[in-house]
């Protein structure tokens, strides 16, 4: 569901514009010097990786909340017993 979709369409771009702003300020001059290791690299794909599931989850919970708000209500009765009739004994 994340990757298919309208939700794609949603988050890729935010993962984008984000992801590359924060390799800019945390990775750059790592990456400029040449100096990149393996860990440089995942540290980058997780600037990406993780503004892409949060704008895909802000997304899906707007979405079902949504789609809860026009649903039409159905009014839902607790259908209980008749009550017992008294037996005139009595009481």
């Amino acid at each position: 569901m994340l990757l298919h979709g309208r939700t794609a369409r949603v988050a890729l771009p935010v993962a984008a514009v984000v992801g590359t702003v924060l390799s800019s300020v945390n990775q750059a001059a790592v990456i400029a010097s040449g100096h990149t290791t393996a860990g440089t690299w995942i540290r980058v794909g997780v600037n990406y990786l993780v503004p892409f599931l949060v704008s895909s989850y802000g997304y899906l919970t707007a979405r079902r909340l949504r789609s809860a708000l026009l649903e039409p209500r159905v009014e839902r009765r607790v259908v209980c017993a008749p009550p017992r009739e008294r037996v005139a004994a009595g009481r």
